[in-house]
C-alpha cells in the first residue's frame, strides 16, 4: 500500500510540476507583449520627466546622472555606443523610432529600460529586481508538502479499508466461511466490500449445501449397504450349505467386496465431512508420541498380506507432544494405508525434530513415487493419480485430503516429496506444545 501511495504522489507531483512550468512559460509567451505594452504606456510619463531632468548636453546629463546615483546607486547608467550596438536589431530599431525600449532581465525579475535622450545619448534604467528564487523554491516545497499531506489524507482511510477487506478475504481463504468485511458506509470501497460479502455468502451457502447433501447421502447409504452386506452373507451361507462348489459363490464374494468398498467410501465421506464442519480447533492433549503411534500401526499380518515391512525410526528427544489423539491416529493410518498400497516392500516411519519448537511425522516408501507436478494437488478431495484409478490399487481420493484437514486443525503443515528409497515421502510438521 505504501508503494501505491508513493506512486500516486509521484504522479501528482509530476503533473503539478508540468502544470506550473507550462503555465509559467505559456503566460510569458501569450502575455509578455500585452504586459510590456501596458508597462510602456505607464512608463511614458517617467521617460518624459527623465529626459527633461537630464537635459540635452553631456554636462547636464552627467550632472543629472550623478544626482540620481546618490538616491538610486547603479540604477541609471549611461550606455556607450558599443553597448547600444550589442542590443538586438529589433530593440535598436524601436529605440531609434520611439526613443524607448525595454528588455526582460535574464533573471526574470522585471525589465531593463533603454531611453534615448534628446541629443542621441542612451541611458539604461536597471530594474530594481529582488532575487526571490529562495522564496519561490520555498513556495514549491510547501506546495508539494501540502500535496503529500492531501495524498496521505486520502490514502490512509483507503489503506485501512482495503486492509480490512484483505483480512476478511484471507480468513475466507483459510476456510472461515463466515468471514465478512465490515466497513463504514461512507468508505469509497463499500461497493467492493458488498460484492465480496455477497460472493462469500453465496459460496458459504453452496459449500454448506454440498456438505449437507454429501453427509445426508452418506448416512442414507449406510442402511441399504448394511442390508446388502447382510443379505449377501445369508445368500452365501445358504448356497455354500447346499452347493459348496457353486460358481455363484465367487460372484457373491465379488459383490461383497463391492459392498465393503462402498462402505469404506461412505466412512471416508463421513469422516471428511466431520472434519470440514469442525469449526473449533483441535483439542490437544499430551501424548507419549512414539508408543501412541506405534499402537495405531497395522498389524504384522496386515503387513505380511501386503508383502511389505515396516520400520520405525524414533528420535528419543521427541518424547511428549500436544496433539488430538483421534485425528492424529487417523492421519497416520491414512498415510500408512497409502504407503502399503504402493510400496514395493519397505515402509519407514520417522518421528524426528523439525523446525525450532516443532516435530515431524514422516512416512516414506519404496514405491513408484509421485511426480513433482502432482505433489501440490494430491491433498485435494477426490484427486487421484491416473494409476490409482485402477481397481487393483483402490483408493477414493479422500485419504490424503483427510490427512491435510487433520494437520490444518492442528495448525501444522504437510507436504509430499521424493524419498531416498525412490518412492514417496510424506512429512507432517506440528508444534511440540500448544501455542
Amino acid at each position: 500500500m505504501i508503494a501505491s501511495m508513493l506512486r500516486l504522489y509521484l504522479v501528482l507531483a509530476l503533473a503539478a510540476i508540468l502544470s506550473i512550468y507550462g503555465i509559467e512559460k505559456g503566460a510569458n509567451f501569450f502575455f509578455d507583449r500585452p504586459i510590456a505594452a501596458a508597462d510602456d504606456a505607464e512608463y511614458a510619463t517617467a521617460v518624459y520627466l527623465l529626459r527633461n531632468f537630464l537635459g540635452a548636453t553631456p554636462d547636464s546629463q552627467k550632472a543629472g546622472l550623478a544626482t540620481l546615483a546618490r538616491y538610486s546607486p547603479g540604477q541609471y547608467v549611461a550606455q556607450a555606443p558599443a553597448q547600444v550596438a550589442a542590443l538586438p536589431d529589433e530593440q535598436q530599431r524601436k529605440l531609434l523610432d520611439f526613443g524607448f525600449v525595454h528588455t526582460r532581465r535574464a533573471d526574470d525579475f522585471g525589465y531593463d529600460r533603454y531611453i534615448r535622450l534628446r541629443n542621441g545619448a542612451v541611458i539604461a534604467v536597471r530594474a530594481r529586481g529582488f532575487n526571490l528564487y529562495w522564496l519561490k523554491d520555498l513556495g514549491f516545497f510547501l506546495a508539494f508538502l501540502i500535496l503529500l499531506a492531501s495524498v496521505l489524507l486520502w490514502s490512509v482511510p483507503h489503506w485501512r479499508d482495503l486492509g480490512t477487506l484483505g483480512q476478511a478475504a484471507a480468513r475466507f481463504g483459510r476456510g472461515d466461511l463466515g468471514a465478512r468485511a465490515k466497513l463504514s458506509r461512507y468508505t469509497t470501497v463499500k461497493p467492493l466490500a458488498q460484492h465480496f460479502n455477497n460472493m462469500a455468502q453465496r459460496m458459504e451457502q453452496l459449500v454448506h449445501t454440498q456438505r449437507d447433501l454429501a453427509n445426508a447421502a452418506s448416512h442414507e447409504l449406510r442402511t441399504p449397504l448394511s442390508r446388502l452386506e447382510f443379505g449377501l452373507a445369508i445368500l452365501r451361507d445358504t448356497i455354500s450349505e447346499t452347493a459348496p462348489d457353486n460358481p455363484a459363490l465367487d460372484r457373491i464374494d465379488a459383490l461383497g467386496g463391492d459392498v465393503r468398498e462402498l462402505n469404506e467410501l461412505v466412512a471416508e465421506l463421513l469422516t471428511f465431512g466431520m472434519l470440514e464442519q469442525a469449526a473449533s480447533a483441535a483439542r490437544l492433549v499430551a501424548l507419549d508420541v512414539a508408543p501412541f503411534l506405534m499402537a495405531a500401526a497395522p498389524t504384522d499380518e496386515a503387513l505380511l498380506r501386503c508383502g511389505t515391512s515396516l520400520r520405525w525410526d524414533v528420535d528419543a528427544t521427541v518424547a511428549q507432544v500436544m496433539a488430538e489423539p483421534t485425528s492424529l491416529r487417523r492421519a497416520l493410518s491414512n498415510l500408512l494405508q497409502n504407503a502399503m498400497r504402493y510400496a514395493a516392500g519397505r515402509i519407514i516411519v520417522r518421528i524426528e525434530r523439525g523446525r525450532p519448537g516443532c516435530w515431524r511425522l514422516v512416512v516414506e516408501d519404496d514405491g513408484p513415487g509421485i511426480p513433482a507436478q502432482e505433489r501440490s494437488r494430491i491433498f485435494e478431495p477426490f484427486y487421484r493419480l491416473d494409476r490409482s484409478r485402477d481397481r487393483a490399487t483402490g483408493g477414493f481420493g479422500l485419504g490424503l485430503a483427510i490427512v491435510h484437514r487433520v494437520v490444518e486443525r492442528h495448525g501444522g503443515t504437510v507436504w509430499a516429496e521424493a524419498s531416498v528409497m525412490g518412492g514417496a515421502r510424506f512429512v507432517i510438521e506440528l508444534a511440540l506444545a500448544k501455542a
